[in-house]
């Protein structure tokens, strides 16, 4: 099912209004950035796909926990490779169970192995 506000973001990122362009889509969020990805891959959006994980790769301050569980589902595979992932054991705060949930026991055991 897609939401109408995943929706619109996709729109946002493919056709800004004019007097907006620039600063709308370049402030994007990273989790403004996750439904543009997850519609892109659905539709095969090949060149949109690329452009979301571009930017969202990017962006700063963003939760790694976040990025590898969006990396799972969206298959942005550049995120759960060496060295991206070892940016996930570099964060100062430790895991917490609801990290843990979000990451899953495979993915965890995956990154680990690197």
């Amino acid at each position: 099912m897609i939401r109408k506000d995943d929706f619109r973001q996709l729109l946002r990122v493919l056709a800004p209004p004019p007097r907006f362009r620039e600063p709308q889509v370049s402030t994007l969020t990273f989790f403004e950035w996750t439904p543009v990805l997850r519609l892109a891959d659905m539709w095969c959006m090949d060149t949109v796909r690329e452009h979301a994980i571009s930017t969202m790769n990017n962006l700063a301050g963003v939760d790694p926990v976040n990025k590898v569980v969006v990396a799972r589902e969206c298959g942005a595979q550049d995120w759960l490779s060496y060295p991206t992932s070892t940016i996930l054991f570099d964060v100062p705060k430790s895991f917490t169970e609801e990290d843990l949930e979000h990451l899953g026991a495979s993915t965890l055991l995956a990154l680990v192995a690197l």
